[in-house]
């Protein structure tokens, strides 16, 4: 069932505008009103909550910093606290997957945000396949039985593989499991129009009852293909473009194209790029991702400490030899006290930072789906951002015009609370 979604805000069948707390709870509502300071539901949500709400499946596509996560995380939370308030020994449990550690973190914080405080408590645990941890930090092993489980597909069989019928316990009380990202997490390469054997058996594992509420900003035709063949009951929740087409594209978000000419530096075009951007007030307050490959991301984080120590660059590259972990990195970039993360695509899925700006392309995406996560990391939430990819001339210039027609989907509308 394909749904198009509305510009404006969501009204109710009587014309009365939506409200969280007419999808949950009150105390929960309250939570993402105040602790998140989203007041109210975006048509996205609303459309995408009704059949969640309902115990549906659910595919979700929509763009980049729309509200997909609590879109994902609400009807899970909602499950756990009604199972908990009424059948504590026993309760249901809920699964959310994403691709990467840094994701999983992500997911794993706002969730804690969200049932900070809620009465009786819900029991939550965090594994990414290398770290399992718990409210009070790290944990000795996978024997516990959390009402909500956020983690890699890694984590999740460690889960299931758990010692002394754990795993097995888990699983049978499973209830629900969202899927963050869900093309990373299940498919294989963008022309494969059938699951990866691995993630076809995770799901196997799972009880047949499960309900499977699964999200991304961009498919393929042939991972289409594949998640609609597995989950033949989802409800299809999607956005149009401006012109009717499927749009991946934010509408708030601004393009702007560097070309190369024969034998140009690209590490000199970037450090003009990021000096043009000095030169701008609005991008001066805001903060810079750069996405390169892992090849050359440590070069570059070098060059840019040497030249351009104001902008207190982090690294984010799995395997490279960086100066601190990538949770510090993280850390430091959601601060402000690094205004420049140099990363991977590896950090082009889901992550969100409230502070960033300016998307650099400095290696060019390998298909539309990596473009359209890496430039999404700004203009989220209905705010502006600003996209520079660096261009050679020759191939990469037909690549890159064929990005730079992708339509825009529709705006929506958000309502959240004024910074403090």
């Amino acid at each position: 069932r394909l749904r198009g979604l509305l510009s404006g805000r969501p009204r109710g069948s009587r014309g009365r505008l939506m409200r969280w707390r007419d999808f949950v709870r009150p105390a929960l509502a309250k939570a993402v009103r105040a602790r998140l300071s989203v007041l109210e539901p975006n048509a996205m949500q609303c459309e995408a909550l009704r059949p969640a709400m309902r115990g549906e499946d659910l595919l979700l596509v929509a763009q980049t910093g729309s509200g997909k996560t609590l879109a994902l995380l609400l009807p899970l939370l909602e499950s756990v606290t009604r199972a908990v308030e009424h059948r504590p020994s026993a309760a249901c449990t809920a699964l959310l997957l994403a691709p990467s550690d840094v994701l999983v973190e992500q997911h794993a914080a706002t969730a804690r945000t969200l049932l900070a405080g809620l009465d009786p408590p819900v029991e939550l645990d965090c594994d990414t396949g290398a770290s399992l941890t718990g409210v009070g930090g790290l944990l000795e092993d996978a024997s516990r039985v959390p009402s909500l489980l956020v983690a890699t597909a890694a984590g999740a069989r460690r889960r299931l593989e758990a010692s002394g019928g754990a795993g097995r316990e888990w699983a049978a009380r499973l209830a629900a499991v969202a899927i963050d990202e869900a093309d990373a997490v299940l498919c294989g390469r963008p022309h494969d129009t059938a699951l990866r054997p691995d993630a076809d058996a995770l799901l196997d594992a799972l009880p047949a009852g499960t309900q499977h509420l699964l999200a991304t900003a961009f498919l393929t035709s042939e991972h289409e293909v594949a998640l609609t063949r597995r989950f033949r009951r989802a409800v299809r929740v999607s956005e149009h473009s401006t012109a009717g087409q499927r749009g991946v594209m934010v509408p708030t978000l601004r393009q702007l194209f560097r070309y190369l000419g024969p034998g140009a530096s690209r590490e000199t075009a970037l450090l003009s790029a990021l000096r043009s951007a000095e030169d701008d007030p609005w991008l001066r307050e805001g903060t810079t991702m750069i996405f390169c490959e892992p090849a050359a991301a440590a070069a570059v984080h070098g060059r840019l400490v040497a030249e351009m120590p104001q902008l207190r660059a982090a690294l984010l590259c799995e395997g490279a030899a960086a100066p601190e972990g990538s949770a510090e990195a993280v850390a430091r970039f959601a601060s402000g006290e690094a205004r420049a993360l140099v990363c991977t695509a590896a950090a082009a899925r889901g992550l969100d930072f409230p502070r960033l700006r300016h998307v650099l392309l400095f290696d060019m995406p390998k298909d539309v789906a990596g473009f359209v996560h890496s430039a999404g990391r700004t203009a989220r939430r209905g705010k502006e951002g600003l996209v520079t990819c660096l261009v050679e001339s020759g191939a990469e210039v037909g690549r890159f015009r064929q990005l730079h027609a992708l339509l825009p989907a529709r705006a929506l509308e958000f309502s959240a609370a004024p910074a403090s």
